[in-house]
This record gives C-alpha cells, structure tokens and sequence, in this order.
C-alpha cells in the first residue's frame, strides 16, 4: 500500500482516510488491533494479487465484526449484565 511517497506510514494514512470515510458515511470506524495486524498485511496482499479486492473487504468486516462483539461483550460485564 503505497499513500505518500515516505518509507513508514502508509499503512496509518491510509487507515486514517479509510476510517475518515466511515465516520463521513455515518459508520463506525474500524481498528485494526496489533494481534490482527500480519493478517491485515496478508489480506491486503492477497487482494492486491488476486486483483479481488473481496479478499480484504471480507477480512475487515470480520475483522469489525469480531472487534464490536468484543466491546459489547465488556460494555455488558462492566454494566454486571
């Protein structure tokens, strides 16, 4: 992935502008969490050499899913639900 022309910070760019377009559309942005990040890398990959960008597209809406279930899951338990 390749945002501006500098050695590190592509990736940050260009999930600040992924996540800048969510919250225009009225989404809730996504993270991508360090425990997930080799797969984020290998799903942009593969997209980008299968030329479907599917590929990624269903890694992050995994990806959003499992995080939101994740904070549900302690708003819950903080709440003593």
């Amino acid at each position: 992935m390749t945002i501006h022309p500098w050695i590190d910070g592509n990736g940050r760019t260009a999930r600040l502008v992924m996540n800048q377009l969510q919250f225009e559309l009225g989404l809730i942005p996504a993270k991508i969490l360090k425990e997930d990040e080799a797969k984020y890398i290998d799903a942009l990959i593969k997209a980008r050499e299968t030329h479907d960008p599917r590929v990624f597209s269903s890694f992050m809406m995994a990806t959003h899913a499992k995080n939101l279930h994740a904070e549900i899951f302690e708003f819950t338990k903080s709440q003593g639900i």
